[in-house]
């Protein structure tokens, strides 16, 4: 298996290969805006964004998505029902 995509440095968080993602939460005359919380509606979805490395081509990003090779996400979701539960999910792909 080849390694991993690499994410952008500018998008760390500091720990080895831990990064920011950001969700995009509406589009408007200016463009797409982004941010790094989101609050969803039961049956809803939301796209998310990481940037990858600047030396990370297109065609090495399609390989790996298609190896399942570009990494795990782990997503943590606060479910604001009664009681409130928190939830965390790991996500390979």
């Amino acid at each position: 298996m080849a390694e991993r995509l690499k994410g952008h440095a500018d998008r760390s968080i500091g720990a080895k290969s831990k990064f920011k993602v950001e969700f995009l939460v509406y589009t408007d005359k200016s463009g797409d805006i982004y941010h790094l919380e989101c609050f969803l509606r039961p049956s809803a979805s939301v796209r998310a964004w990481l940037a990858l490395d600047n030396a990370t081509d297109d065609q090495t990003a399609r390989d790996a998505f298609e190896k399942t090779q570009v990494g795990t996400w782990r997503v943590a979701c606060q479910w604001l029902a009664e009681p409130m539960e928190l939830r965390e999910y790991d996500i390979q792909f």
